[in-house]
């Protein structure tokens, strides 16, 4: 018998016999489980649907928001207290970022598109990548139109709390240099 063979024979007695002791292990009722112990089944079953709602909420919000350009839909996808940590380093001279920072996307490019990626869940935490694409054919953050395309990606991360956006990083706010460079407003 070769090393290989009597690895997988001993594949084929190991993974049986701890497939048995973790459903056995499931039986046990949640109160008898030890500190520190695995998830039962039951528990799993139940993260895992939350992830699977969280992921949903933000597949839907892009859908909505990014995708059809439902900005006034935004909102009522966000927790109270929603926070974000995104921060625009990049604007041309003399623009802020105000209460129209998505809008200015529509403006500047009214044909934009975004397309979804990969959506990634882990817990109350889910991370989409995206990239969008547009015509620079109204004016971006104070920049005239050009005319040119872009494309662009990018990452968000989001934080769930009771099926709402609750805190978010990265976005469209890391990646301002990159739109502004598309347009010819900043050196690549």
């Amino acid at each position: 018998m070769t090393r290989f063979t009597k690895m997988l024979s001993l594949r084929n007695v190991l993974v049986p016999s701890m497939m048995i002791a973790a459903l056995a292990a499931g039986c046990v009722a949640d109160d008898a489980a030890a500190p520190g112990a695995a998830p039962t089944l039951e528990t799993a079953a139940r993260a895992d649907s939350n992830e699977a709602r969280n992921k949903d909420l933000v597949h839907q919000y892009h859908v909505d928001v990014w995708e059809e350009g439902h900005l006034d839909h935004a909102w009522q996808y966000l927790g109270q207290g929603f926070t974000s940590h995104a921060t625009v380093t990049t604007l041309p001279p003399g623009q802020q970022v105000g209460p129209d920072f998505l809008a200015q996307f529509w403006s500047g490019f009214p044909d934009l598109q975004s397309h979804e990626d990969a959506l990634l869940g882990d817990g109350d935490l889910v991370t989409i990548r995206w990239t969008i694409t547009g015509t620079h054919t109204g004016t971006f953050f104070g920049v005239a139109p050009t005319g040119r395309t872009i494309q662009v990606s990018g990452m968000d991360m989001l934080r769930i709390a009771d099926d709402k956006l609750v805190e978010h990083w990265g976005g469209v706010a890391d990646q301002m240099d990159d739109f502004l460079a598309q347009v010819g407003a900043t050196p690549k």
